[in-house]
C-alpha cells in the first residue's frame, strides 16, 4: 500500500531523515519507535504531505506521492491524528462543527440527515456519547478530545491512519482504553496504521511490525514479537532496557493465537 524508498529530509542543512526504506501493507499495523529528535514526526509529516523530502520516493499503491494529482487523491485515503488533541481542534467550534467541516469536504453531496447519521455513528465508534456533538473542546477531557480527533480522521474512510504520538498526552489508564479502541477499529475497518511513539511498550502492545529509528536512520525492523524478544541493535536493546514493563503478548501474537483457536 505505502512504500518509502531512500527518503531524505534536511532542515537548514542538517540531515533529519537519511535513506529511509520501509513499507506498509493493506491492513497492517506498523510501529515507528525512537526517542525525541529521531525524525519520527518529520517522517509522518512527509507521508501525509505536510513536509516535502529532498530526495527519495513515496509510493501509494504504486503511484508516486510526489505527483500532485496522486497526492490530492490520497488525502481521502491517508489521514493523520496529531499528538496534542486540544491544539488540533478549533476551541470556538463544537464537536459537530469540527466533524461537519470534514464531511463537507469529503461527503459534500450527502444530505444534512445523512451527515447527522454519520456523525452519530462516528462518535459511537470511538465510544463517545452522541450528545458530545454539542460540546466544545474545553468541556471535554484530553482523552475525549483525542477521540473526537480520531472520529474526524475517520470521516473520509481512510485506508491508512498516521498516528503521531497520539497517546502521549494521556494518562496510562486512558492509553490502555485507546489501544483497545484502535485494535477494535482496525479489526472492523481493516485500516492500516503507522503508529508513532517513543514508548516501546505501547508500540509492542498494538503493532504487528516495529521499525526503530535513531537520528534519522532506521537501525532495525522486525515483527513485534521478534524485536521484543530478540533485539539485534544496541539502540533497540537500550530502549527495551529502559522499559520496566512489556506486554506478555504482542497484538500480532494474539491475532495468531485467535486464528489458531478458530482453526
Amino acid at each position: 500500500m505505502l512504500e518509502i524508498q531512500a527518503l531524505h529530509k534536511d532542515y537548514q542543512g542538517k540531515r533529519v531523515l537519511d535513506s529511509i526504506h520501509f513499507s506498509i501493507g493493506d491492513g497492517e499495523i506498523v510501529g515507528l519507535i525512537g526517542m525525541s529528535g529521531s525524525g519520527k514526526s518529520t517522517l509522518a509529516r512527509c507521508v501525509v504531505g505536510l513536509e516535502k523530502p529532498q530526495a527519495g520516493k513515496m509510493l501509494w499503491n504504486g503511484q508516486s506521492l510526489n505527483d500532485k494529482s496522486v497526492r490530492r487523491k490520497s488525502r481521502r485515503d491517508i489521514q493523520m491524528v496529531f499528538q496534542d488533541p486540544r491544539n488540533s481542534l478549533n476551541p470556538a467550534w463544537t464537536v459537530k462543527r469540527s466533524l461537519l467541516e470534514s464531511m463537507r469536504q469529503f461527503h459534500g453531496t450527502r444530505s444534512a440527515a445523512a451527515h447527522e447519521h454519520m456523525m452519530e455513528g462516528l462518535l459511537t465508534s470511538v465510544r463517545l456519547p452522541v450528545d458530545s456533538l454539542h460540546r466544545y473542546p474545553h468541556e471535554l477531557s484530553t482523552g475525549q478530545c483525542q477521540r473526537v480527533c480520531l472520529a474526524r480522521s475517520l470521516v473520509p474512510e481512510p485506508k491508512l491512519l498516521v498516528l503521531d504520538e497520539c497517546l502521549s498526552a494521556l494518562d496510562v489508564s486512558i492509553q490502555a482504553q485507546m489501544i483497545t479502541l484502535l485494535r477494535d477499529l482496525h479489526q472492523h475497518r481493516q485500516m492500516s496504521y503507522l503508529f508513532i511513539s517513543h514508548d516501546i511498550a505501547v508500540v509492542a502492545s498494538l503493532c504487528q511490525k516495529i521499525i526503530v529509528i535513531q537520528q534519522g536512520v532506521i537501525v532495525e525492523a522486525a515483527d513485534a514479537h521478534t524485536l521484543i524478544h530478540n533485539p539485534r541493535h544496541p539502540y533497540t536493546r537500550s530502549l527495551l532496557a529502559d522499559t520496566p514493563t512489556l506486554p506478555e503478548f504482542t497484538y500480532a501474537s494474539e491475532e495468531r493465537e485467535e486464528r489458531s483457536l478458530v482453526l
